[in-house]
């Protein structure tokens, strides 16, 4: 052996795991080595013992059995652990359903540009820094945003008893990069495969029911981390809300003798001088002499043989619940302006003054689900369709 090759041997650590394996390959064990690297001359054609021989096999077996035995006692890959922003809760309150999301982290974060979907819908959050601890409620329906609730007006809900709620710092909604976190229930939804890919989601979907409230109690990416409160959905909706000025209180919908009542939420009285209803395409203009009281409320009657004190005389048509329908109020004969519409209710999915009301910030994209003969109710339970009960 050369100087050079002996130098690089040198330079190498040969342990006996090693030792082994050459020894294996070879068909000698230790002591075959021995023989071989320090036999006589005469002796380097001779062939290992069979002793030698078994105790290579023994060495080999035992090699092998302490790399298996190094495997079976290597530590599982860590768990993921939660990202700074996390949803914290979920409330499955349908029109009036809420997610909570929070801050972890010890730092603040910009929530600008960040989207909460519920696959096909998707809404912008509005621009919001969430402080270090701090948490916001985003309520799936309508009403005034502050720092700490934020108001969809329908536009990610209702949240019902299967779903999913993915957060996105993009709207790159099918990129794993961009969600930043998850959760999902029932049947789940569209983007758990993109929750998987970012390590957000593993295993099954929560199994809850509406009206249940979704709880984050651990620091998991997976169901384990939550736990379920039956009925917790109502500890998270809105306040009650209050119409401001005269609302549509109930429509009868009940073909040529459909109906429709007002009311005066405001401290003053009103009067309806000038004031239309309208069944598009027909509008029918409201008695100059009506005058609602605080509170008041007028009973408004659409079929000319009626004997309700005031009737439209068939000049508002006819309210059905067999498809999508609508009735609303104006204070003026301007009827494309969001500014004149004052009430609306929209029903199996609204119709042509839908926009108006949507612009005029009285009326989401959900509408009440109702049927011929049905008697639409105000509730309070919300603005929009939230406020309303087909009954």
């Amino acid at each position: 052996m050369s100087e050079q090759s002996w130098t690089r041997l040198q330079g190498r650590t040969i342990t006996r795991r090693t030792m082994l394996r050459w020894s294996a390959r070879a068909g000698v064990g230790v002591a075959g080595i021995a023989l071989v690297g320090c036999g006589d001359d005469d002796d380097d054609d001779v062939a290992p013992t069979a002793a030698a021989t078994e105790q290579a096999d023994e060495e080999q077996a035992q090699a092998e059995e302490e790399e298996e035995e190094e495997e079976e006692e290597a530590p599982p890959a860590p768990a993921v652990p939660a990202p700074p922003v996390v949803v914290e809760a979920v409330a499955l309150g349908g029109n009036d359903g809420a997610v909570v999301l929070r801050n972890r982290s010890d730092a603040d974060v910009d929530l600008s540009g960040w989207f909460i979907c519920q696959f096909p819908n998707y809404w912008p959050m509005p621009p919001l820094v969430l402080s270090a601890g701090a948490a916001v409620t985003a309520h799936v329906g309508m009403g005034e945003g502050t720092d700490t609730d934020l108001f969809a007006n329908g536009a990610y809900g209702p949240l019902g008893e299967t779903g999913e709620i993915g957060i996105y710092s993009s709207g790159a909604f099918d990129t794993p990069d961009a969600m930043v976190t998850y959760i999902s229930w029932g049947n789940g939804g569209e983007r758990i495969s993109v929750a998987a890919a970012a390590r957000l989601w593993s295993g099954p979907s929560l199994q809850a029911a509406a009206g249940d409230a979704l709880l984050r109690t651990g620091d998991g990416n997976d169901a384990g981390a939550f736990t379920i409160e039956a009925g917790g959905a109502a500890a998270f909706a809105s306040a009650s809300f209050e119409p401001e000025g005269v609302a549509i209180v109930e429509v009868g919908v009940g073909g040529a003798d459909s109906s429709v009542v007002l009311q005066n939420f405001s401290d003053a009285p009103v009067s309806l001088a000038g004031w239309f209803l309208c069944n598009v395409p027909a509008y029918w203009p409201l008695p100059a002499d009506v005058e609602l009281a605080p509170g008041g409320t007028v009973f408004i009657e659409f079929n000319a043989g009626g004997s309700a004190p005031i009737n439209a005389g068939g000049g508002l048509g006819e309210l059905t619940g067999s498809g999508a329908g609508e009735i609303a109020l104006y204070n003026a004969p301007e009827f494309g302006s969001s500014d004149a519409i004052v009430s609306y209710v929209g029903w199996n999915g609204g119709r042509g003054r839908k926009d108006e009301a949507q612009g005029a910030g009285i009326w989401g994209t959900e509408d009440v689900a109702a049927s011929d003969g049905s008697i639409i109710v105000f509730t309070g339970a919300g603005e929009g369709a939230a406020g309303y009960e087909a009954r």
